[in-house]
């Protein structure tokens, strides 16, 4: 495929953008102009990143960098806020809400967007688009005006659902989430329910288009039938040797078409940031040093993050602890941790090389990134595609796993010791390895290839 000029669109959250920007500088370095589409409070991120830049709305909603100070309307901070409270109710009545809630965060406006894309298309003429797969309105968008485009799935590949999976119901569950029988119905029932309103509003705006683009069976199962991006390693069988796991990517095949690329992650290395550097330098012995972030959303959770940093310093009390804690940092600073850090937002990337275990929610940034660096993990899954991706990395003895919201500090203490016992174990640096073979530059070989 000969490309010179290729359109990003990403959605106005920061963990979106992160990937969204390493993918659209390895097209640059290919020789090919490109452009980031997104909101206005990102452009001079995407601009300082050498990149071009289009503004392009495709959400209500927005994260800058800490959700719960990101300036967005007064419904929206209500529904974050509706978010972030179910969390403590359990992994299920998280599953609930985000389902319910699916089509007015992630389907906004259809008729606006196609006029904007089309606008930006006549002007810019780009030889292919690229769209995030979180963005529906978008890819039924250019779907709907048959234009050239591959799809970018940043979370966990099975985000677009194959074989039985329904979107917004877990394939499996880590073992240590222990769930109700007759919750989890519901929440198949639910998700099932709004994966039919979905593909009807497809169809209804199908329809009133007119023309040949034909209906669509599942609005969630909508993709590049050119190549879709998986921003996760390829956790099928035999892809990186060793033996079988208990599940393979949940058991389900992926087709031959379209192209599925799994890049293994998809971002660039930072920097450490010199008061890091002096902070790192000052740990004296072999004591742990443990960082520990849960996403610009879910450090809300103060409460998770309070027994986290008792865990680490009840077990290993002259470690160093840096924690990213978003709103919650001031609160943290109160209680006065000897050895800890607390930073609303810390350089994740720059410092998980140097860290020896990396405690966080189970994000899809988070997972690749300390798979990356082969770094042990702590994950604790609390909503979206975190508990299909604790359940990968349980599987194939890459993490830890807990559940959150039934945790002590002495549970934790007893769950990080187990991860620092272990180390960079044979499974871990086998995945490591298998991921540093691929990437951003892989993934734009994979699609000039085509």
């Amino acid at each position: 495929m000969k490309l010179e000029k290729v359109i990003l669109v990403s959605p106005p959250f920061s963990s979106q953008l992160s990937p969204t920007l390493a993918l659209a500088r390895a097209f640059r370095d290919r020789g090919v102009e490109t452009t980031v589409a997104c909101g206005e409070q990102f452009k001079e991120r995407i601009l300082n990143g050498g990149v071009g830049f289009t503004p392009l709305l495709v959400n209500r909603n927005a994260n800058t960098g800490v959700a719960q100070r990101t300036r967005q309307p007064k419904e929206e901070q209500k529904k974050l806020r509706r978010f972030l409270e179910s969390t403590k109710r359990g992994a299920v009545e998280t599953l609930i809400l985000q389902s319910k809630d699916r089509k007015s965060d992630m389907f906004t406006d259809p008729q606006r967007l196609l006029e904007d894309i089309e606008y930006i298309n006549a002007r810019d003429k780009p030889d292919l688009w690229v769209a995030n797969q979180l963005s529906y309105a978008l890819t039924l968008v250019l779907y709907c005006l048959k234009l050239p485009f591959v799809t970018l799935c940043p979370p966990h590949p099975l985000t677009i659902p194959a074989g039985e999976k329904i979107y917004g119901v877990p394939a499996s569950w880590p073992s240590e989430i222990s769930i109700d029988s007759g919750r989890l119905s519901l929440l198949s029932e639910t998700a099932r329910r709004v994966e039919r309103s979905f593909t009807e509003e497809f169809n209804r705006f199908i329809g009133q288009r007119g023309g040949d683009v034909l209906p669509v069976e599942n609005a969630f199962r909508l993709a590049s039938p050119l190549a879709v991006l998986y921003n996760y390693p390829d956790l099928r069988r035999g892809s990186a040797g060793g033996e079988a796991p208990k599940h393979d990517l949940q058991g389900f095949r992926f087709e031959d078409a379209p192209k599925h690329v799994f890049m293994g992650f998809c971002f660039e290395e930072e920097p450490l940031p010199q008061r890091y550097e002096e902070l790192l330098h000052s740990v004296v012995g072999n004591k742990p040093k443990v960082l520990i972030v849960m996403g610009t959303f879910l450090s809300y959770r103060e409460d998770v993050l309070q027994c986290c940093v008792d865990g680490v310093k009840n077990r290993f009390p002259d470690s160093l602890v840096i924690v990213g804690a978003g709103a919650s940092a001031d609160y943290l600073r109160k209680l006065g941790y000897k050895n800890v850090r607390i930073e609303e937002y810390v350089p994740q990337k720059a410092l998980i090389p140097y860290m020896d275990v990396i405690v966080h929610h189970g994000g899809n940034n988070s997972f690749t990134e300390s798979l990356c660096y082969g770094k042990p993990m702590v994950i604790l899954p609390f909503s979206s595609d975190q508990f299909d991706i604790a359940a990968d990395a349980e599987d194939h003895g890459i993490a830890e796993v807990a559940d959150p919201n039934r945790l002590s500090p002495e549970r934790f203490g007893e769950i990080l010791a187990r991860a620092v016992e272990k180390g960079s174990g044979n499974a871990l640096r086998r995945w490591q390895k298998h991921v540093r073979g691929r990437g951003p530059a892989y993934a734009v070989g994979e699609i000039l290839s085509l």
